[in-house]
């Protein structure tokens, strides 16, 4: 009995050694623990490879650089897009080597064509083409445009301020991914580092760049309609938005075309402000005061950023929305307002407010006039107010001369009864 216990003994450790398994799980005679085992094994293979699939399916088919995190670019409608770290990339971590490694997109390319091809034919005036489809004309700059002067700095100063930009731009686009405004104090804080070691930097993605921009264009708008510039480090509002494109490695042809963009909504919206209290003035006279008010920020916008001309575009859609939410007689009173606010035209006669930089001029087309037409009506009406003014303050110059003189000419008589009773009285003593 012993002798047949230790040959099942024997069998058993055989077996498990053919196995490989150091334990066995015998039913009915059979033994399932390699089917177990094995089972196992490809379970946790299967769901290894189905999880690395999944990433490779999210992360559109291509591999991901280790070191960043999954966003969502309201720039592109919300898409998910892979941020990398900046610990991620090797080499110094300066404003341009960022935005180098990290690469661009195709959408981002497309958009910049696109984008350039739509500032060129805004902006680009009149161009003709040759036999073989080649576009003669250029972009010419605005005169409006006042690019900021080129300030010498040192290989240290300029290597030091290009590592500040690349920290004020990484805090500009970690404030877009968690869905806050721009910081006008770091747009400011980047305008003075770019200019004091003359660098550049380059966002991430063109839709940010041009973001940034726009915030700083709208930056100028408010301070140009507020006649205050220490919002702007006291630049003037066509200096501070040509320095921001700089910095930012804009073409011009594109940022011109935000710029005007961005000041046209600024007028459309004053315009409709001033309509809407025009109205409500009928009712409530208080309401005169915010319209012009309105008006009064529009001439300060149109002096201090003349980013408008006759020929612009954007002037026709201004016209065209106030035409749907005005009458002709509300415009016609905006426009003799305005006309007398905005910085008067050199030249008096029938050809003032005929040139390109007219403001007076613009005025008319914003508000849907002919300017050959309006302006001579308005400069009749304005000399006739004058005329007006001059003989009633004339009248009253009058009146108050006479005023002046009857206590004079009362005080004669008076005088002289009392000279006589004086005399009468000294003849009967």
């Amino acid at each position: 009995m012993k002798r047949k216990a230790q040959e099942i003994i024997v069998k058993q450790q055989e077996a498990a050694r053919a196995n490989g398994l150091p334990f066995k799980l015998v039913i009915r005679g059979t033994d399932f623990a390699p089917l177990v085992v094995w089972s196992v094994i490809l379970a946790a293979l299967v769901a290894a490879y189905r999880s690395r699939f999944v990433q490779w399916l999210l992360a559109g088919g291509s591999k991901q650089p280790t070191g960043g995190k999954w966003v969502y670019d309201r720039s592109l409608g919300g898409r998910k897009v892979w941020v990398p770290d900046s610990s991620s990339f090797s080499g110094p971590t300066t404003a341009t080597s960022l935005s180098e490694k990290a690469g661009r997109s195709r959408m981002d390319e497309e958009f910049e064509r696109l984008s350039s091809f739509a500032a060129a034919a805004r902006t680009g005036g009149a161009a003709s083409t040759s036999g073989s489809g080649a576009v003669a004309g250029a972009f010419t700059v605005p005169s409006w445009w006042d690019a900021p002067p080129v300030l010498y700095a040192s290989a240290s100063r300029k290597a030091a301020c290009e590592a500040e930009a690349g920290r004020i731009m990484s805090r500009l686009e970690g404030a877009k991914n968690r869905g806050e405004d721009y910081s006008l104090a770091d747009i400011r804080a980047l305008r003075k580092t770019c200019q004091d070691g003359h660098v550049t930097v380059k966002p991430k993605t063109v839709g940010g760049r041009d973001a940034i921009f726009r915030a700083a264009v709208e930056a100028a708008v408010a301070a140009a309609q507020a006649r205050n510039f220490v919002s702007l480090d006291e630049a003037s509002p066509p200096r501070f938005i040509a320095g921001v494109a700089a910095d930012l490695g804009m073409e011009e042809a594109r940022a011109v075309g935000i710029a005007v963009a961005v000041v046209a909504s600024a007028v459309r919206a004053r315009l409709l402000d001033a309509v809407t209290n025009i109205k409500l003035s009928r009712t409530e006279p208080e309401a005169m005061t915010e319209a012009v008010y309105a008006l009064a920020r529009i001439a300060s916008l149109l002096e201090f950023l003349p980013a408008l001309d006759l020929e612009a575009p954007q002037v026709d859609m201004v016209a065209s929305s106030l035409r749907a939410a005005s009458s002709v007689e509300e415009r016609r009173y905006l426009f003799h307002l305005l006309a007398q606010l905005v910085p008067a035209d050199e030249g008096e006669g029938a050809g003032a407010g005929t040139a390109p930089d007219s403001k007076v001029a613009l005025a008319a087309r914003l508000l849907d006039f002919d300017p050959k037409l309006v302006i001579p009506e308005q400069q009749k009406e304005l000399q006739a107010a004058r005329e007006l003014e001059s003989v009633v303050g004339g009248n009253a110059d009058k009146e108050q001369a006479q005023q002046k003189e009857q206590p004079g000419a009362a005080a004669q008589p008076l005088q002289g009864k009392e000279g006589q009773a004086g005399t009468n009285g000294g003849g009967s003593s």
